[in-house]
């Protein structure tokens, strides 16, 4: 006799972090004629590639035939289901989601012997799932329990139906069922969005389709998601979970009761009240303006191109997802704002009219935008602060706002860093700041997180599309004076291997860094720089596939042309004149290390790379699609917001520091107190103003005394006059 076509479907939305795992579950079984489907429901990043290759490398005898799908736009889960059970074409049917695996490699084959046992007389046959820890280590409770094993077993559906009435009892992963099981119970998607499982069981339940729980444990189940428990922050996919629920009810058993006992019929109308109500106040709370509020912050003026990508990212996701008010406060770079103001997020700036309304909020602002930050709220006691280092300068930046001898940089890092009120972007952050309070600090990080991509990688035709008789490289971001340098140590040690090839820089990004590039460029006659100030969106993924082959990279741009499939280099980043030939494709860091100091980049244990060896990768050795593809696929796996918005709502939610704790901590009081001094005397006058008079006074204190009292007599005139006017 032939064996059974089982058709196994992985369902998957956005939730590729460990489905490497569940695929590897699934070709390690023993059954042998599986049909794999793989299938995602519109997210949005899905390479169809990796999970080709991945599939391709690792399967073995029990995969019959396998099949990628990818759905334009998200259907929900019961749509997803029967669509897919549609293109299979198994005589068994399971589904499996991307971020569960299967107990054991004997998993499938229990399943159908226990399935062909019944000879016919169960079409449905289930078995025990795992509850388990986020890395499928723990077993917290298994499902299904004893009783509930016994009950299916028993064979009386009328009974199973007065159950599953008001309660789920049999997990989706872990069960078969026969293809004609879903013609007889017909399309559900038309009714239900989420609930695949109770949904359909407690359909079959009642038309008295036979079901038998094979006692065995077959699938792990991650925690998270709403059907776990987890229904505190996805506010929008929580009720609409809930609904579902309550419509089983209205359809499935409210119109069917006189097929149960009273007793039972009673029971399954006193626990859908109970839903109804739980829904109907958290529907309610959810309209209400009563959202927990997070403040993403700028400081006015300011133009750095990655703060606004990495905040309008990772704002627009928790605001479209979460039970959160999400705004963004001074928003002055409307070219990159423009792309989410159709989000969730609420753009605006502080005034006196609607200050008190963040009283209860948790800014979130970089470390070196404190002080502006509490000059706008210094009123508001109880909101909340997270501090974030962005910049392995910025310790040195925020520094170099105050005087010597106010402020002790080492207090006030132990100060925040008790307060829980700190996160780092990457390795190379934490590692300044550890050097800063001289001990190791625990690895909480809060990093930039990759743009919804739409556009497809490289193709094969941009890819071969090089010329190896002139280098056509990017430099991608900012050129101030904390960067820039970098673009000239990268050019140095380029012309010093191929300064017989015409060298094409291709500049997208503009800064006041400029000015020392331009008496630069003598140095470099083969080199020919190519201005292009900044580029957005598809005009700049454009450019890029078009002219560049390499581009060189750190922060939020590194993640943008990694996700164009480009070979994507980090430098080492300095604001003063060096020389150094190491660099780092992006997929050799760790810890989301997007850029690295030179002082850093020695404590770290990467295999560094010659850009000898890296341009021979790209023009000489015909790496450029490869290398490309590993970039593209190292983002896709780290850098995905899905991966690490937990963790940064965990920050976010746990600290302590609010503006109250800025005026005990003497450092942070004293610097606070002197800008008040001078705006007091300087009426009008903002924090930016105060720091130019600090630079000021620092300048006159390094003069000679002579010059000194000129400079001091000289203003005192200047100021004599204006009064005369």
């Amino acid at each position: 006799m032939n064996k059974l076509k089982v058709s196994v479907i992985l369902l998957c939305y956005n939730n590729f972090k460990f489905i490497n795992q569940a695929l590897t579950s699934v070709l390690n079984q023993t059954y042998e004629n599986i049909e794999l489907i793989v299938s995602d429901d519109g997210s949005d990043f899905f390479d169809y590639d990796a999970i080709r290759n991945f599939i391709e490398k690792h399967k073995k005898n029990c995969i019959s035939e396998y099949i990628i799908n990818h759905n334009d736009m998200n259907m929900g889960t019961v749509a997803h289901i029967e669509k897919m059970v549609s293109i299979s074409s198994g005589d068994l049917i399971t589904v499996i989601a991307a971020d569960d695996a299967y107990a054991d490699k004997y998993a499938i084959e229990m399943l159908v012997k226990e399935y062909q046992k019944y000879n016919g007389k169960a079409r449905v046959i289930t078995s025990l799932l795992a509850m388990c820890d986020r890395k499928l280590k723990k077993i917290k409770n298994i499902f299904t329990s004893k009783e509930d094993v016994e009950l299916i077993n028993s064979g009386d559906t009328k009974k199973l139906y007065e159950e599953l009435s008001y309660r789920c009892i049999m997990p989706s992963s872990g069960t078969i069922i026969e293809r004609s099981v879903y013609r007889d119970i017909g399309n559900l998607s038309g009714k239900y969005d989420l609930v695949e499982d109770w949904s359909s069981h407690v359909i079959i339940a009642r038309e008295g389709i036979p079901v038998r729980c094979l006692n065995r444990l077959t699938v792990l189940h991650r925690d998270g998601g709403v059907s776990h428990g987890n229904n505190d922050g996805h506010v929008k996919v929580y009720l609409r979970y809930y609904h579902d629920l309550l419509k089983i009810y209205d359809n499935e058993v409210a119109p069917y009761e006189k097929l149960m006992s009273e007793k039972a019929a009673k029971r399954a109308a006193v626990y859908n009240e109970g839903r109804r109500k739980r829904y109907r106040n958290d529907k309610i709370e959810a309209e209400r303006a009563g959202y927990s509020k997070i403040v993403f912050y700028f400081r006015k003026g300011v133009i750095a191109q990655g703060d606004f990508s990495l905040y309008y990212r990772i704002a627009a996701y928790i605001a479209e997802n979460y039970k959160y008010r999400v705004y963004c406060i001074n928003n002055s770079n409307p070219e990159l704002q423009k792309k989410y103001l159709n989000s969730s997020i609420i753009f605006c700036n502080i005034t006196s009219e609607n200050l008190n309304n963040f009283n209860d909020a948790v800014f979130i602002t970089a470390y070196n935008q404190l002080f502006f930050l509490l000059e706008e709220i210094h009123t508001l006691k109880n909101a909340r602060i997270l501090l974030l280092f962005l910049h392995p300068q910025l310790i040195k930046w925020m520094k170099l706002q105050t005087f010597r001898g106010f402020y002790n940089e080492r207090k006030a890092l132990n100060y925040i860093i008790k307060k829980n009120a700190y996160g780092f972007m990457d390795e190379a952050n934490k590692l300044a700041a550890e050097a800063v309070v001289g001990e190791k600090l625990p690895a909480r990080f809060f990093p930039v997180v990759a743009e919804k991509f739409t556009n497809c990688p490289i193709t094969e035709k941009e890819s071969d599309n090089l010329k190896k008789d002139e280098l056509n490289i990017a430099w991608l971001g900012r050129l101030d004076k904390d960067k820039i340098f970098s673009l000239i140590n990268f050019t140095d040690n380029v012309c010093a291997y191929f300064n017989n090839l015409k060298i094409n820089l291709h500049l997208i990004g503009d800064g006041n860094g400029l000015s020392v590039l331009s008496k630069e460029a003598v140095n470099y006659p083969n080199v020919t720089f190519i201005y292009n100030s900044f580029i957005y969106g598809e005009k700049r993924d454009a450019y890029l596939k078009k002219n560049v082959d390499l581009v060189v990279a750190m922060g939020v741009s590194a993640l943008d042309s990694a996700l164009l499939g480009l070979p994507t280099v980090l430098p080492i980043v300095s604001s003063s004149r060096f020389r150094d030939d190491k660099f780092l494709y992006i997929y050799e860091t760790t810890n989301y290390c997007l850029g690295f100091s030179e002082k850093d980049f020695l404590n770290t244990e990467y295999a560094r790379k010659s850009i000898k060896v890296i341009i021979e990768d790209i023009y000489f050795k015909g790496q450029k699609k490869e290398i490309g593809q590993k970039c593209y696929n190292y983002v896709i796996d780290e850098f995905s917001i899905e991966n690490h918005v937990d963790e940064m709502l965990s920050l976010i939610n746990g600290t302590k520091l609010t503006v109250k704790d800025c005026y005990r901590c003497g450092e942070f009081r004293r610097q606070f107190l002197l800008f008040l001094f001078y705006r007091k005397l300087r009426s009008g006058r903002s924090y930016g103003d105060f720091i130019k008079f600090r630079n000021k006074v620092s300048k006159l204190k390094g003069m000679p005394f002579n010059k000194k009292v000129n400079k001091i007599f000289s203003k005192i005139l200047r100021m004599m006059r204006r009064n005369k006017k």
